[in-house]
């Protein structure tokens, strides 16, 4: 429907790009606090192991 009638949807906001290094920094962060999904369910690396990650 956005596509055919445009003026009456909000418009949409551009995001800026990360750089590589703020990417890899969050990914680095996520790896070492447990905090990205594990198989189909989503469940959280942190909370199936959470012997093996530290609390935040």
């Amino acid at each position: 429907m956005r596509d055919l009638h445009p003026d009456q949807y909000p418009a949409t906001g551009v995001q800026a790009a990360k750089t590589r290094a703020q990417v890899e920094s969050e990914l680095a962060a996520a790896i070492r606090t447990g905090n990205y999904p594990v198989g189909d369910q989503g469940v959280m690396c942190n909370e199936l192991h959470p012997d093996m990650h530290p609390t935040m």
